[in-house]
């Protein structure tokens, strides 16, 4: 099925793991607030990881939790059920302080969120 919805195009299946359509339904239908929130996740997700990884080193749970938390949250509106997830196990290790699980969950994570960034830097390619 595919649907014209503003100047993009939103499709089933997910692109990247990311479903707009679920998201923009969350939204109550605001396109406008669905391009927003792509465009400050591309743009924050990588601080989110550097801020991952520099806590991992650190050891420092609450930067940790909080970076995740982060990106879960925005993970699960556009329903990327499997990255949220990942963010989500980061989540754990950083609040049962599980420092050796850490470094492979983050480069899981790391891995993961390539194709659903690409597929956020694809729509708002088309919002130009």
């Amino acid at each position: 099925m595919r649907e014209r919805l503003g100047r993009v195009a939103v499709s089933s299946p997910p692109a990247g793991g990311l479903d707009f359509e679920a998201a923009l339904e969350w939204l109550g239908g605001d396109f406008a607030i669905l391009a927003q929130l792509a465009e400050v996740f591309s743009e924050e997700a990588p601080a989110l990881l550097r801020s991952m990884e520099r806590a991992i080193r650190a050891k420092d749970s609450e930067e940790l939790l909080l970076a995740a938390c982060s990106m879960k949250s925005t993970l699960t509106l556009f329903e990327a059920s499997e990255v949220a997830g990942l963010a989500a196990r980061i989540e754990t290790i950083a609040v049962t302080q599980n420092w050796p699980a850490a470094p492979a969950a983050y480069e899981e994570l790391v891995l993961k969120l390539r194709e659903p960034l690409a597929s956020l830097g694809h729509f708002l390619e088309q919002q130009a």
